[in-house]
C-alpha cells in the first residue's frame, strides 16, 4: 500500500510532512531548493551571475548548472521513492505563483487575483451591514472594520499635540 495523499486531522501531520521533505532533500537546502510542503521550487543562479560562458556541448554555463540542479533534486526523490506529476512542473520558470503569492527573483507580492479578491471582499463589506445579501461573517467585519476606523480616529486625536 502506497499512501499518496496527507492524512487529514492528524495533529503533527504537516509537521511530519516538511520533516519528511527535508530529509530527502537535506543536501539541497538551501542553495538548490527550499521545499514548502509538496512545493520545490528550484533556484537559479542570480541575473548578475548570468554568464556568456558556452560549454563545448553549445549550452550556456548557467543553463548547465541548473539542468545539474534540477536533476540532483529529482534524484534525490526518486530515491525516496516519491513521485512528482509532469502535468503539474514547470521548469526554468522566472516566476512561479505560491500560496497567493508571485514569487520573483527579487522578492514576493500578492498575485493578482488575491488582491482583486481583497478589493471585492472590501466592496462587500461596504454594503450596508443589515442588508440580507452579505453572509453573517461579511457583516461583522463590516462590524469591526468601522470599530477599528473609529478607534484609530480617536486615537490619532488623543495622541495629537497642539500648538
Amino acid at each position: 500500500v502506497r499512501m499518496s495523499t496527507l492524512p487529514q486531522g492528524g495533529t503533527n501531520s504537516v509537521a511530519h510532512m516538511v520533516n519528511a521533505m527535508n530529509k530527502v532533500l537535506r543536501d539541497c537546502i538551501p542553495d538548490v531548493t527550499m521545499p514548502f510542503l509538496d512545493d520545490i521550487p528550484i533556484k537559479g543562479c542570480p541575473v548578475e551571475e548570468k554568464d556568456e560562458l558556452v560549454e563545448p556541448d553549445g549550452c550556456r554555463r548557467f543553463v548547465v548548472d541548473y539542468i545539474n540542479d534540477c536533476e540532483k533534486v529529482l534524484e534525490r526523490l526518486e530515491g525516496a521513492w516519491l513521485t512528482f506529476s509532469g502535468e503539474k512542473s514547470a521548469f526554468g520558470q522566472s516566476e512561479i505563483l505560491v500560496v497567493g503569492h508571485l514569487c520573483r527573483p527579487y522578492g514576493r507580492k500578492p498575485s493578482l487575483g488575491k488582491v482583486e479578491a481583497i478589493y471585492a471582499m472590501k466592496k462587500r463589506m461596504q454594503v450596508s451591514h443589515r442588508s440580507p445579501e452579505v453572509p453573517g461573517s461579511m457583516r461583522i467585519l463590516s462590524h469591526l472594520d468601522s470599530a477599528l476606523h473609529t478607534h484609530r480616529e480617536a486615537s490619532l486625536r488623543t495622541t495629537k499635540k497642539g500648538p
